[in-house]
């Protein structure tokens, strides 16, 4: 008699993070979205119902006691906020908490503290489970032991010892997959382990590791991988090896699901096979067997054909008896039916039977920390009627008992998820499924939806509350660009300012803009269009061209430039209104070199004219070529004799005859081996002068009102945050403890942020040599860009929002203020950073965006009509 589950699953699921009914206290507003405080990086929802907060840990604290001080103030806290990532949280008291670099455990009781350092080449992967994702590498605390995933094994503690259980050898050359998956098995008494990882390997050697499949495959680069499945198994005290059926190719395997009477194995495209302990057809499939021993070869012979015709399923059960076979003839027609059987699986009809259901070609969608398994179909039968009751969800309990969900509608959204693996679980009977159109909420208790939300761009979540409460982001926790996180109430009333977007269509994230205004991009056939404000005009010489980077002249020209990795790249120039085409940069610069020194200047990035008869460009990272009338050259020469060999990462404008270069030297001394220099040309001859170091966090040139280029010097965390601003004279300013540089905007003024140990959200204003102002900007941080519309306005992009900014007093220009917020509205993820531009006496923002394999065109009126930007 089978022992009953139901408490045992009701532990898991507490570890799950089941919420209490109070809603957690955090002071939230009563409104359908707001954000959680600028420096919340993630959310973490404990057993008892309490949201845990990671805040950014910035700079990264090394003292672990000053951590654990950290922990231990807050631990008791209605809503703690922590530095650490949290790992798991056990069914009692103890939480488990990991560092960034993942080589460190800290469990924490209120009471007693316990450290863990992983093994050298080791490094902690799993996560807490308070929001599952198919796939992902999930801490799991089952039957009083912890389960952890590290890099290559799973690390288990039983609240006194340690244990390790190894699933790959690092001395294979080290294994390119992240981590091991763990599962609870049906009866939740044990663990399954499932490592599929890929090992370089030598062809034609037998690598010796327990339980693993190999398949060899050769690489475009000649080189050969191993791809390995070692699946291992928890149970009383001790780990054991699980076998798979022989013949599966270990490329294809996704998933390895423990079930009470078998396994099923998932493959590449959700597909599955369900090998059963128990042979299905035992009567028939015995008798085949008696039959591959008949003295009459016909017999033999359509014994082994129709034991192929059993199907997949039937391939554990002939694998096991070509084990036990003592008759080396069956053994050998076992074999020949394993190796017929994926002839007649390419062609046979996948139909498998679930409880009282037939599904044909059934996809795996999810699986959860309960046991249970989501499969979708596009067509659902019921078993012995002809009855057709078309797509659906079919969901097998950890009995392998079934329930249907009828509707082609619960099959979209399992697989959307691009960054997540799948679809989200935040609660035991809650999934968050995010489709082309909006993300849904599925209730599979009420076998429907409960809530629907069209903002896209919040796909990542972190936690939700059993009352309805969700707490979700942009991308990937622990990224400065995903913050702020978001909570979205569905049940409350929506109280935001969106701001009008217009959407195109487009072929890819190509999106310039000229200094004319104009705008180029790609038209969703892939040809390069060009909108000057009256007319789109049509350019199908370049259609085919891969256009990577390009540079903005003056009165709109443009230029396309080969980048680094590819030099077979065709160049074109626009200007004067001709699109002028070469088959390489070289020979458009010799034919065209009045027309760029008449529409390029100094003042660009890795494409300049410096005002002195000389034209850069790089065709490669030891290719820095400067032009004049009289000679080509490349400038890589000088900088190897005097620096080594290195390569170049780009060069910017100083000033007339004044080229910044930042070089990375190879046998150069110094962080990084990273060099900063200015070059000048006297008498023909290219001097280079060393100047203070380039930070690489922030490399794209700020020009200022005088013409001086900024950029951000080069420091240790514990240095001075210096700001350096450098003309064409020799010295040089320093602009100390004041952030780095971000836009000058249209009244001269200098915006600097990321300021070291100020809010992230914080922003300095220069002007005129000192610093004037600064302002807080709401839920801005180092990752938000700007751009100015006119003298005293300022727009922020600050993720989910735009910011205007504005100065309102002409005595004092550096005195910003915020006028407006308005939520930005558009699919999937931005791409590329947004610009502003200007089109007769209109100005506009335009970025691009991807979601599923398409690009958008996103077109912003600014400001908006005031009768516009109210949701309805």
């Amino acid at each position: 008699m089978r022992i009953s589950i139901l408490s045992a699953v009701l532990c898991l699921f507490i570890q799950f993070s089941l919420f209490s009914q109070e809603v957690p206290n955090i002071e939230l507003k009563d409104t359908m979205w707001q954000f959680m405080p600028d420096d919340v990086i993630s959310v973490f929802r404990g057993n008892d119902g309490r949201l845990w907060q990671q805040i950014q840990d910035d700079p990264p604290e090394k003292d672990i006691e000053k951590l654990k001080q950290n922990i231990q103030e807050e631990f008791s806290k209605k809503s703690p906020r922590i530095r650490w990532r949290i790992a798991l949280f056990e069914s009692g008291k103890r939480v488990w908490f990991t560092n960034k670099e993942n080589n460190m455990l800290l469990g924490y009781d209120g009471e007693k503290w316990i450290e863990k350092k992983a093994d050298e080449k080791h490094f902690f992967y799993g996560v807490t489970s308070n929001c599952f994702r198919k796939g992902k590498p999930f801490n799991i605390f089952l039957d009083g032991r912890s389960f952890f995933i590290d890099s290559l094994g799973i690390l288990t503690f039983d609240g006194e010892n340690w244990d390790y259980c190894k699933m790959a050898d690092n001395n294979f050359g080290g294994t390119t997959s992240m981590y091991p998956i763990l599962l609870p098995c049906p009866d939740m008494k044990g663990v399954f382990a499932v490592f599929k990882s890929k090992t370089k390997g030598v062809p034609g050697k037998i690598i010796n590791a327990p339980a693993q499949i190999q398949q060899r495959a050769a690489i475009t680069s000649g080189k050969f991988w191993t791809t390995e499945i070692n699946i291992m198994e928890f149970r009383d005290g001790k780990w054991t090896n699980v076998e798979l059926a022989d013949g599966l190719n270990p490329a294809d395997i996704e998933i390895v699901l423990p079930r009470e009477k078998g396994m099923i194995v998932g493959t590449t495209g959700g597909k599955m096979i369900f090998f059963q302990d128990e042979v299905l057809d035992k009567e028939k499939f015995n008798a085949l067997l008696a039959k591959l021993s008949d003295e009459n070869f016909n017999v033999r012979e359509k014994a082994t054909t129709d034991l192929a015709g059993l199907g997949i399923t039937f391939r554990k059960s002939i694998t096991e008896a070509r084990k036990e076979a003592k008759d080396p003839e069956v053994r050998d027609r076992l074999s020949k039916a394993l190796e017929l059987m994926k002839d007649v699986q390419a062609t046979q009809e996948d139909l498998q039977v679930f409880g009282d259901y037939i599904l044909k070609d059934p996809a795996i969608v999810h699986y959860d920390v309960s046991a249970r398994i989501f499969l979708t179909s596009a067509d659902v039968r019921m078993k012995g009627k002809d009855e057709t009751l078309g797509p659906g969800l079919i969901i097998l309990d950890a009995d392998d008992k079934a329930i249907f969900l009828k509707g082609e509608k619960f099959t979209k959204g399992w697989d959307k998820n691009y960054q997540s693996g799948g679809a989200l679980q935040p609660l035991p009977s809650i999934f968050w499924l995010e489709t082309k159109d909006a993300i849904r909420m599925l209730d599979i208790e009420k076998k429907d939806f409960i809530y629907e939300t069209k903002d896209l761009s919040f796909h990542w979540l972190h936690a939700a509350s059993a009352d309805g409460i969700f707490f979700c982001s942009r991308g990937i926790p622990f990224s400065p660009q995903a913050k702020p996180v978001a909570v979205f109430k569905p049940s409350a009333k929506d109280e935001r300012i969106r701001i009008p977007t217009q959407e195109i269509k487009v072929h890819s994230a190509l999106f310039i803009i000229t200094a004319d205004g104009s705008i180029w991009l790609k038209n969703p056939e892939g040809g390069v269009v060009m909108f000057n404000g009256k007319e789109w005009k049509n350019f199908p010489e370049i259609k085919d061209i891969q256009v990577t980077k390009t540079i903005t002249g003056k009165d709109g020209a443009l230029i396309s430039v080969p980048s680094v990795s590819n030099q077979t790249e065709l160049s074109f120039m626009y200007a004067d209104g001709k699109l002028l085409v070469e088959k390489n940069i070289d020979l458009l610069i010799s034919k065209n070199r009045k027309v760029i020194e008449k529409y390029f200047d100094v003042k660009n990035k890795d494409f300049l004219y410096d005002g002195a008869g000389n034209i850069w460009y790089q065709k490669g990272q030891n290719e820095l070529m400067v032009s004049s009338v009289a000679r080509t050259f490349n400038l890589y020469d000088k900088l190897q004799e005097a620096y080594s060999k290195g390569q170049v990462r780009s060069f910017m404008g100083i000033g007339r005859n004044k080229v910044l270069i930042d070089y990375y030297s190879w046998g150069h001394g110094g962080p990084g081996n990273t060099i900063t220099l200015a070059c000048q040309f006297k008498d023909g001859v290219p001097e280079l002068k060393e100047i203070p170091r380039m930070s690489r966090s922030r490399s794209d040139p700020v020009y200022d009102n005088e013409g001086k280029l900024w950029y951000p010097l080069d420091s240790a965390p514990d240095e001075k945050q210096v700001a350096i601003r450098i003309g064409e004279e020799e010295k040089t300013e320093e602009i100390k403890d004041s952030g780095l540089p971000y836009i000058c905007d249209k009244s001269g003024n200098v915006w600097l942020g990321n300021i070291t140990g100020q809010p992230k959200n914080k922003f300095n204003i220069w002007r005129k040599g000192e610093i004037k102002a600064s302002i807080e900007i709401p839920h801005a941080n180092e990752w938000s860009t700007f751009t100015s519309n006119k003298e005293g306005s300022v727009i922020a992009f600050t993720g989910p929002l735009v910011t205007h900014l504005v100065a309102e007093d002409p005595a004092n220009p550096a005195t910003y203020k915020v006028k407006a917020e308005y939520w930005l509205d558009f699919k999937g993820t931005t791409a590329g950073s947004p610009d502003g531009f200007r089109l007769g006496d209109k100005f506009y923002l335009g970025f691009c965006s991807w979601m599923d394999k398409e690009y958008f065109l996103n077109i912003i009126e600014f400001p908006p009509a005031q009768n516009q930007n109210k949701l309805k």
